[in-house]
């Protein structure tokens, strides 16, 4: 909870907020993730923060966005910032996402039915080991809010014979775990428009991180990881990608590990064809984590609506088995352009096999051999 009291729907009571400075909030520079401190901020992200601001800068606006209340404006008309009810910001579209236990239905032996005779990597470490030695992990509860933020909140966890423990050691008090500000909302969260600049004492309302994200376990690098990955919806053109897996982590000093990424359209790259951002418009998409049949790990996504060339198509992103490497795709369904714009909202992935029963000796990976993206006009 970030502002501490009582939950009546856990049963929580005299929960103590966390302080704005012990909050671990994260951010993207835009080569790796960094604590959403001022001193880790890009020349270009300090700029950002605190344009319009006297100089020397200072970190008081940061401090606002990380929940300090010291310079919000009172009664008396003192004060730099906005009064809120509330240190969290509104949640519209944003669903929330729990993650608890590993619990995908994947078995310890490997076989892709189309390259049958291809090793698969996944073989050298069961993932009902990796399911062990998560069980007891803290459950968290993601979601965005528009203040610019993505919540982790802690909610209980499960003992290694499932049972739900609300305990010293893992609380079930909601109180926040982590927080990630996506690097392209760092950009605009304060801007020279008065009503949908955040801080402003006239702000009326703007979307920031209004997407719902998705989770889900991938192989790479010898071990199997859990990854939350999501868009900005009507915020931004944006996705991001973190690094979920073991909550104790999360750190402001683990951030490098914790960030695996973030494309927008400005930065994103794609292996196949040039100017593939002016394809992402606002990223409502809660991407979709697969293995391909090219024995990468990787996720899906819609391009989303409202881009400059007005193409409907869908990214994918696979991953590098060894180091993590992240290569983007852009697959354009020849729907659409600038002056008839169209998009892809959300993909659905479609299963192209038969799985045999968990425990059963050699089964077929959760490929995914194509995404069935549904249109949005």
């Amino acid at each position: 909870m970030l502002t501490g009291g009582n939950c009546a729907t856990t049963g929580a009571t005299g929960v103590v907020a966390e302080t704005p400075d012990s909050r671990v909030i994260l951010t993207w520079s835009g080569t790796a993730g960094v604590p959403f401190r001022l001193s880790n901020l890009t020349a270009q992200q300090t700029a950002a923060l605190t344009q319009g601001d006297a100089t020397p800068v200072n970190d008081n606006r940061l401090k606002y966005l990380r929940g300090d209340r010291s310079n919000e404006v009172t009664t008396a008309g003192v004060g730099n910032y906005r009064a809120r009810t509330s240190v969290l910001g509104d949640i519209i579209d944003s669903s929330p996402l729990w993650v608890g236990p590993p619990a995908q239905p994947y078995a310890d032996s490997w076989q892709d039915r189309l390259y049958p005779s291809v090793t698969m990597p996944e073989n050298s470490a069961a993932y009902s080991a990796f399911v062990t030695a998560n069980q007891t992990r803290q459950n968290v509860v993601y979601v965005g809010a528009n203040d610019g933020l993505l919540h982790g909140f802690r909610a209980g966890a499960y003992d290694s014979a499932n049972n739900f423990v609300n305990s010293s050691a893992y609380p079930n008090d909601g109180n926040e775990v982590l927080a990630y500000m996506p690097g392209a909302t760092l950009q605009t969260i304060h801007n020279s428009t008065a009503t949908s600049d955040y801080p402003n004492t006239q702000y009326a309302h703007a979307f920031s991180v209004d997407g719902s994200p998705s989770s889900g376990e991938l192989f790479y690098g010898g071990t199997w990881h859990a990854w939350l990955v999501g868009g900005l919806g009507s915020g931004g053109n944006a996705v991001y990608a973190l690094d979920v897996t073991n909550p104790a982590n999360f750190s402001d000093a683990n951030a490098a590990t914790l960030v695996k990424g973030e494309s927008t359209r400005g930065s994103i790259s794609c292996a196949n064809v040039t100017g593939c951002g002016t394809s992402m418009g606002l990223t409502y998409d809660s991407p979709q984590i697969r293995r391909f049949h090219n024995g990468k790990w990787g996720f899906v996504y819609g391009n989303g609506l409202g881009s400059a060339s007005g193409k409907a198509g869908i990214y994918v992103v696979t991953i590098d088995p060894s180091n993590a490497a992240q290569t983007t795709y852009f697959l354009d369904t020849g729907r659409g352009s600038a002056g008839t714009p169209d998009g892809i909202a959300f993909t659905t992935p479609a299963e192209t096999h038969r799985r045999r029963p968990r425990g059963s000796g050699a089964r077929l990976p959760t490929s995914c051999a194509a995404s069935s993206p549904s249109s949005g006009h």
